[in-house]
């Protein structure tokens, strides 16, 4: 089963950027509203690390969406839009009707399928995230610096959702599953 790109309407994205909050708080930083200090840098940082490495995922390209949203003449930002849309496409859908349907209705496969590409994901969003800032104009400090803690947010929840990922596969470990099932035991050691 591959796991295809939904759009979603106005109002699942106007709720998940509600729920997930970050992303409005990046909007206003970016029009100016909000200033972006040491302590907006730490509630991000705190907000962000504190979701488990797919919510993770799921915040920092609905933040990344808001940055190439602001940038729309910057060629880089156009594909920064492009992977965050196929993210947000993915996961929010999944997120959505795990809210609204309870985790026991949602196929499985489709999360299994979903979270074994998820450091990869997290991985190139996070390198996106670099190239555009390093596109941004010099003087625009705060979109620099967005897209800079989010690169940094996207790379430990990759790393994160490695070590789960591992976990998973290695669990629950049989002597099968360590030797391959290719076990040939020695005469006389059983």
């Amino acid at each position: 089963m591959v796991v295809t790109m939904q759009k979603l309407n106005a109002d699942e994205r106007t709720r998940l950027r509600t729920d997930f909050v970050v992303p409005l708080i990046v909007a206003q930083m970016l029009a100016g509203v909000e200033p972006l200090d040491e302590v907006a840098e730490y509630t991000i940082h705190d907000i962000i690390g504190d979701l488990k490495p797919d919510c993770g995922l799921l915040c920092v390209a609905l933040c990344a969406a808001e940055i190439a949203g602001h940038y729309p003449r910057t060629p880089i930002a156009g594909v920064l839009a492009i992977e965050a849309e196929r993210l947000i496409g993915e996961f929010g859908a999944l997120w959505l009707r795990n809210v609204a349907e309870g985790p026991a209705e949602v196929n499985k496969q489709a999360i299994r399928e979903s979270i074994v590409h998820l450091p990869e994901d997290l991985e190139v969003l996070a390198d996106l995230l670099d190239t555009t800032q390093a596109e941004l104009p010099e003087g625009d400090i705060t979109a620099r610096t967005l897209c800079d803690m989010l690169a940094l947010q996207a790379r430990v929840h990759a790393e994160n959702a490695e070590e789960e990922l591992h976990h998973i596969r290695l669990s629950p470990l049989s002597r099968a599953a360590v030797t391959g099932g290719n076990v040939v035991p020695f005469p006389g050691r059983r």
